[in-house]
């Protein structure tokens, strides 16, 4: 990524990139006041599915999902979702499996709870 890029409005495309840029406006903002283009907004715009199911694990399984209800409906927008709204999607859904992984844990511990004291207090 170059500085001359950035300085004449361009937001890098590729994810790498974009990270870095991310990085350098944390320390350098002044250098990296650029103006977002249409183009900018929509970073992530035309990947190849594969490339989207590598980057957003999370949340190419859940297009899977919906394109198995929907079948055709999904999967050109799903390449067209912008980097940084498909990023935080991926991290949400990721959260909540890992919040529904501790619940079944949770609920899998109280069922054993209770066999226990039913099958220790019930037969004598």
């Amino acid at each position: 990524m170059s500085v001359s890029a950035v300085k004449k409005g361009a937001l890098p495309s590729k994810d790498h990139d974009r990270r870095l840029f991310d990085l350098f406006k944390n320390i350098w903002p002044s250098v990296t006041k650029a103006v977002p283009t249409k183009a900018a907004a929509n970073s992530g715009a035309g990947r190849e599915p594969d490339e989207m199911c590598e980057l957003y694990p999370y949340l190419a399984e859940e297009v899977k999902a919906l394109q198995k209800a929907h079948p055709g409906l999904f999967k050109r927008e799903f390449t067209m979702i912008d980097d940084s709204k498909a990023r935080a999607l991926d991290e949400k859904i990721k959260k909540q499996r890992h919040a529904q992984m501790k619940l079944h844990l949770r609920r899998h511990d109280l069922t054993k709870e209770v066999t226990k004291m039913l099958m220790s207090d019930g037969v004598d």
